[in-house]
């Protein structure tokens, strides 16, 4: 959001009153991203991005109300930016303001490259490493080297 007469961006705490004041007036159009998921994901991602380009999702709630979740996709830096922005949101009639995924049990059957992994067959231990990072190590029901390519696949998801 630009200001006409100066082309200096808003500040960000007016970009992000004006976003609220968006999503509030448009609730009806927003409830509608589980029939119509492309326009509305559209339209969320133009308004977000004046206020900070960042990940959001939508989900089913609770309450009689849906769920947005702003998240920063494991972008470090902008952790702050979601915290900020989310505390920020009004108190909508429609919606669930969420920072940040929350945690979800996993529980299911992954397909794909002609396997089939269940959730329930699969680990992984974290190692740290001599530079300081973490190492994921993944444990699969099934793996081998012949395995590799399908199954690795299906780690990464």
């Amino acid at each position: 959001m630009w200001n006409l007469f100066n082309k200096k961006p808003l500040p960000l705490e007016e970009r992000t009153k004006a976003f609220w004041q968006w999503f509030e007036k448009n609730e009806e159009t927003l409830c509608l991203f589980a029939s119509e998921p492309h326009r509305v994901c559209k339209l969320v991602s133009k308004e977000l991005a004046k206020v900070k380009p960042l990940a959001f999702e939508f989900g089913p709630g609770t309450n009689g109300k849906s769920d947005f979740i702003i998240s920063a996709d494991g972008i470090r830096k902008d952790f702050p930016s979601v915290a900020a922005l989310c505390k920020a949101a009004p108190e909508l009639q429609k919606w669930n303001i969420i920072a940040f995924r929350q945690r979800q049990q996993i529980q299911g059957t992954i397909l794909t490259h002609g396997i089939s992994v269940d959730i329930d067959d699969c680990a992984f231990a974290a190692e740290k490493t001599e530079e300081g990072l973490i190492d994921l190590v993944l444990y699969m029901k099934g793996l081998t080297p012949q395995t590799f390519e399908a199954y690795g696949t299906a780690g990464f998801l």
